[in-house]
């Protein structure tokens, strides 16, 4: 069935008529490439989203370099094959650029490019060292960025990267499980959990956000990858109160600022030594995207809300690497706070989702690289339990 508002209403009597194999709550990239993955398997799917497609976490530029992270040598080169094929799958999406990585006095040091540390730019080893990128002295830099301030400047690194519109790729993702036969609905809120007995979930009830009709849909798992709106589909599973978050997240702030003239050419990278993380300017048609990745260690709660001392610690540290500019709160245009886990291909499926005691799975996602190697984590746990209930034997992870 193709994806179209032509099609909705016949959409929305299959939805009422079938049990699902596993039903999607969530739009975006990570539910767009779970639907994708399930359907190619086999997987009789659907997929339900309460705005647009591709509207939630997943509405930004995302920068195609896994080598922000601190990664096993294996997951490195999984890696590698997944920006290529990305790069390849999604051409029209795709935009070539360089970055400049800048490292002031007090920053970790890259001196030797061998040692790996956590929150470090470049985690080069001698075998996975890019001959593209190449060491700029600190004062040769302004050549290339003429904004960067140079006090306790010590050198740049200039580097090959790419940049890629997740919500665009959400919504071909979207199109292509629809022609394999998902069953996707956007402008349908779920509201609701169905209960058996047992009080495992079988289904949902959903609100029509177009006529507010209502509509029961039955499924045999149920996923929770709604991103930013991922608390509130918890809250409505009664049986969801006292589940223990995974043992590290990472917190994505995503902030828009408004500015007439970037003052970058390129994409510029930096550490934020005050929580041990690192922060990404992106210049982007007239705006400027700051993007900052902060690891959690044993969250115990998550908020969906920066708050006004998050964003202001920021923009003291975008003013203090950009010079002649004086960045302030009425700037800020957009704010997103999602959160994602750090895939590594030896990763334990508890350190990837959350299942509540009535079976819901909720899901994170993860970097922009490892989206489809993480979808097939999330449905090869599907295809092991529905192959237990159902005797049914679905293919391993695709590929194409």
């Amino acid at each position: 069935m193709k994806l179209s508002n032509r099609n909705r209403e016949e959409t929305l009597q299959a939805l009422k008529q079938k049990t699902y194999d596993v039903l999607i709550i969530g739009g975006g990239l990570t539910g767009a490439s779970i639907a994708l993955d399930a359907t190619t398997r086999g997987m009789a799917t659907a997929l339900l989203e309460m705005a647009d497609f591709g509207s939630g976490g997943s509405y930004r530029q995302s920068m195609l370099s896994f080598e922000q992270g601190d990664y096993y040598y294996k997951t490195w080169k999984d890696l590698e094959v997944e920006k290529e094929t990305i790069a390849t799958n999604f051409s029209a999406l795709y935009q070539h650029t360089t970055g400049m990585y800048v490292k002031y006095r007090g920053d970790l040091d890259l001196k030797n490019l061998t040692t790996i540390n956590r929150s470090l730019l470049f985690p080069f080893r001698k075998r996975q060292t890019n001959d593209t990128t190449q060491v700029v002295r600190a004062k040769d830099i302004q050549q290339f960025e003429p904004l960067v301030n140079l006090r306790h400047l010590e050198r740049g690194f200039l580097f090959e990267s790419g940049l890629i519109n997740r919500s665009l790729m959400a919504i071909e993702l979207i199109k292509q499980a629809s022609q394999l036969g998902t069953d996707s609905v956007n402008y349908l809120k779920v509201i609701q959990f169905i209960y058996d007995q047992d009080n495992q979930i079988i289904g949902v009830k959903a609100e029509d956000q177009i006529n507010g009709d209502s509509v029961s849909i039955y499924a045999r798992r149920m996923i929770n990858a709604t991103g930013k709106n991922f608390n509130r589909i918890r809250k409505l599973d009664l049986t969801d109160q006292k589940q223990t978050l995974p043992q590290t997240i990472n917190k994505k702030t995503l902030i828009y600022l408004n500015t007439a003239t970037p003052p970058i050419k390129r994409i510029l990278t930096f550490n934020d030594i005050q929580r041990a993380s690192y922060v990404t300017l992106v210049p982007d048609k007239g705006k400027l995207l700051l993007t900052s990745v902060e690891k959690l260690v044993r969250p115990e709660k998550l908020s969906h809300r920066p708050s006004e001392t998050d964003i202001n610690h920021y923009l003291d540290l975008l003013n203090q690497v950009v010079k002649d500019y004086s960045f302030n709160l009425d700037d800020v245009i957009d704010i997103n706070l999602t959160y994602e886990v750090n895939y590594e291909s030896n990763s334990e499926i508890t350190n990837l989702l959350m299942i509540s005691d009535g079976g819901l799975i909720s899901v994170f996602g993860t970097e922009t690289e490892a989206y489809r190697l993480y979808a097939g984590k999330v449905v090869d746990h599907l295809a092991k339990k529905l192959k237990k209930e159902m005797n049914i034997l679905y293919p391993a992870l695709f590929i194409t």
